[in-house]
Formats: structure tokens, sequence, C-alpha cells
């Protein structure tokens, strides 16, 4: 248990962070945000710290990148006790015990008073039986947990020799860190991103040792800010029951607890797929700039974890702008205000991609890898690939029981807000998360086609991944659309 003051201080430097950046914002429950979003904005800004460090000054990395966030914790402290004393300008919320228990026993007071359960008898019954559910599931998922993780510490395969061969390079030899782009060891993909190994170096420097435990600690952390991301977000709009549900969804979904067990990559990028999309509404719902900026550092997060994070900000973006632009509230100085909130929050992780594509890692499996135009149109245009990927898409989508009738309960999601959902004015933008899953389905079954590996040898895991990434959003699609209409609460 010697992380555990590991994961609080990662998680004090994402709250305050966070604090200092949401004063004066417009999103609802702001607290509860930010603790939603604490743990993974607070782990990419060590990650991101470590590269730049030795990028700089090898030498020094290791204090550098220690040093640097317990200086910029010191700030944000002495920033939010003079705000508190009146002298500041701004509101940096400092989270305490004492606003714990104040907000607790007001939503407390408020569920049971008795003017409040005969005005939504159904959101309280709902919201009794989701939470029963909920903890029952979450009690299945605990025993699991301790029985599933324990033989298998130290990850799966992509975790052993992909992941943490890059973590082990960043902490052993500050001097021989960018051997981790060898040639020799071609295994590992030199072009892949490095968020998760430089998080896990990062939390081995600030421990002084390669605690095994550390990145399954990591993993377990990621699917847990997965289900306080979730009930933030319905609880925003009025409909914790919701959020109670998607989080009984999300931890029975054997794939997703599987790949937190093998300690993957594809966890985080999950993580910020759900972020991102949730700011995103957010933004388009609220008009604010801070949620834009949330979406922009997200999407460069998923970007900066695995490639598949391209896609996804690509299509992320373009879909805000198409909204943005059709949005006739908005004038177009400030359309183009939320896109440059976007593009800023999202410069510095897309920076340490492009810093490391371009310099240490030219070549790789899709971009360089030195395939001409006409392979890829051959590969695209291959008609028994495309057909191999849709049938193989569609079972999987449809019959693993995995799944357990995941996709049919977004169809039916579909087919319903279509047909009999009425069109209340707060939850407008609804069908913003579905395009997106659309979108990210149609783009990694493009990745499968050009795939320069053998299609059959990789479609079963890649194709698991890929559609637990485009689950967020749908996640998010169908608890939406299938609540019962009400305000927004704030």
């Amino acid at each position: 248990m010697t992380y555990l003051p590991l994961l609080l201080f990662i998680f004090i430097l994402g709250y305050l962070t966070l604090s200092y950046f949401l004063m004066n914002s417009n999103l609802p429950k702001l607290k509860w945000l930010k603790i939603s979003a604490a743990y993974p904005v607070g782990l990419g800004v060590c990650s991101i710290i470590l590269y730049g460090c030795y990028i700089v000054s090898p030498q020094n990395a290791k204090l550098l990148c220690i040093l640097i966030p317990h200086l910029w914790i010191g700030l944000l402290i002495l920033i939010g006790i003079q705000n508190r004393s009146g002298k500041g300008t701004g509101h940096l919320s400092l989270f305490t015990t004492k606003d714990l228990k104040s907000v607790l026993s007001q939503k407390l007071r408020q569920a049971i008073s008795k003017e409040n359960f005969l005005k939504n008898k159904f959101v309280f019954i709902m919201t009794v039986i989701s939470l029963c559910l909920f903890i029952y599931s979450l009690i299945i998922f605990i025993n699991m947990s301790l029985r599933a993780i324990v033989p298998i510490i130290h990850g799966g395969w992509d975790a052993r020799f992909i992941w943490h061969v890059k973590a082990k390079f960043l902490f052993r030899d500050v001097l021989l860190w960018k051997n981790l782009y060898s040639p020799l060891i071609s295994w590992t993909h030199p072009d892949y991103p490095l968020l998760l190994p430089g998080a896990i170096a990062w939390g081995w420097n600030w421990l002084g040792q390669e605690l095994f435990a550390w990145p399954g600690a990591l993993s377990m952390t990621f699917l847990a800010c997965m289900v306080i991301a979730l009930l933030w977000h319905f609880s925003a709009i009025g409909a914790l029951w919701a959020g109670l549900m998607a989080a009984c969804v999300l931890i029975n979904n054997h794939y997703l607890l599987f790949w937190t067990y093998e300690q993957y990559a594809d966890i985080p990028l999950a993580l910020f797929i759900l972020l991102a999309t949730v700011f995103a509404l957010q933004t388009l719902r609220h008009k604010s700039f801070h949620a834009a900026a949330l979406t922009g550092l997200f999407c460069g997060y998923s970007l900066w974890t695995k490639l598949e994070g391209l896609f996804f900000t690509t299509f992320m973006f373009s879909l805000l702008l198409v909204y943005l632009w059709r949005d006739s509230s908005i004038d177009k100085k400030m359309k183009i205000k939320y896109l440059l909130c976007f593009i800023a929050a999202a410069a510095i992780p897309v920076a340490a991609f492009l810093f490391q594509k371009l310099l240490f890692a030219p070549s790789g499996d899709y971009w360089g890898s030195g395939r001409s135009l006409q392979d890829y149109s051959q590969a695209i245009f291959n008609f028994h690939r495309i057909r191999v990927v849709i049938m193989v898409f569609l079972m999987y989508l449809f019959r693993a029981p995995s799944w357990n009738g995941f996709w049919i309960f977004f169809v039916i999601a579909i087919v319903y807000r279509r047909f009999f959902l009425k069109q209340d004015s707060p939850l407008k933008f609804g069908w913003f998360p579905l395009i997106l899953t659309l979108l990210m389905c149609v783009g990694y079954g493009f990745v499968l086609l050009i795939s320069p590996f053998n299609l059959m040898m990789q479609i079963d895991t890649a194709l698991q991944r890929l559609i637990l990434h485009a689950s967020m959003p749908a996640i998010i699609f169908m608890f939406e659309s299938l609540r019962p209409s009400v305000e927004i609460k704030r």
C-alpha cells in the first residue's frame, strides 16, 4: 500500500490544477466535476513533465520531474489561501472535509424530504433501485478483482513487453532513456506514445523504486475514474439513477475488466475518450470555454496514450466544429474562441506526440511505414478484407456474450430517441455521442483494413479493444436517451 500516498498526491495535483483553471466557471456541480477529472489531469501533467525534463535536461530529469509538481502544488495552495482570505480576485476552491459533509448532508436532506419524494416518486424509486444494483455490482467487482489481478500482477503481454519496458527505460538510466526508440526492440513499437509509460516511470521516481504493484494500481484507478465521471455527468443533468445504472453496465463488462487486469493502455484511453465526450457535451450545452479546453486536453491525452487517439481527436474536433458552426445562438467570434480553447489545451500533449514521432521514431506500423499510396488504396478497396471486418465486427457487437446485449440496447436507444423521446431544450445535442460512436467504428474499421499485420491474427484482440473505446460515447448516448425528461440540476 506504499503507493496510496502517491495516488493522493496525484489527485491533489489534479484537483488544485482544475480548481485554478475552473475559477468562475458556469459548469454544473463543479466540486464533483473536479473530483472525477482530478486524477487523470494530475497523471497526465506528471507524465508530460517527466518527458519534458528528459528532453531538456536528462541528467537532472529525475529530480526536476518530482520537484516541479511539488512546486506547482505549493503555488496553487498559496493562491487558494490568498483567495480565501479575501485578497484574491478569483475563487480557487480547496475541497475540505467540511465542504464534503455539507454537500452530502444537503443532498441527503433533499432526497428524504417528503415534498421532494412526492414530487419525484419515479426518480426517487429509480435512484434507490439503481443504488442497490450498483452496490451489489461493486461488491461482485471487488471480489472478482482481488481474485483476478493477483495471478497477473505484472500485467499481460503488451503491458510487460511494451508499456513496462518503455517505463523501465525512462526510470533506470537517465542517460540511456532514448534506447526505448531502438529498432533492436522493435516489438515494443518505438513510435507508440508515452503517457502510460511516463506515468509509471514518474510514480517509480516518486517512490524511489520499481514497485511492481504500481502499474496495477494505476489501471484500477483509471477504471474507478470512469465510474466517477459517469456519476458526475448524469447527476449534472438530474439523472443520478441513470449514472448508477451506466456504472453497473461498465463494471460488469468483461472486456473492460480483462484489459484492466492486463494493464493495457486501452483503459486510460477509454477514460480520456469518456471524459472528452462528456466535456464536449458540456461545451455545447453550457457554452463553456472551460469545457471546450478540457475537451481539447483529454483529446490531447488520448493521442499521447495510443495512436488511436489521433482518429478520436480528429473526429471530436470535426464534430465540435460542425455543431458550433450550425449553432445560430453563438456569434462567429465566440465560435472561434471555443475552437481556440480546444486547440490551446490539446497543444502540449499533441506537441509531445509530434516531437517524439518526427525526431525519435519517424518509422512505424502506419505513419512512416514506407508503404505507397497504391499499397494503401489496394488495402482499402480489398473487398474480401472489408467483408471479413464487417462480419467479425457485427459478430462482436451483437453475439459476443461478454457484451451482454450492450449494442442491442444501443440500437433500442436510437429508436426510442428518434420516435418517442420529447426534444427537451436542456439536453439538446443528444445525437452528438451517437455520431461520435459511429465515426469511431468507421475509423477503426479503416485502421483494420490498412493494418500491415495478418488480419485474422490481429482482428480478435484488436477489435475487442476498439469496440471498448467506441462504447464510451455509446454509453452516454444510451442512458441520456432512455432517462425520463428532467430539468438540469445545478
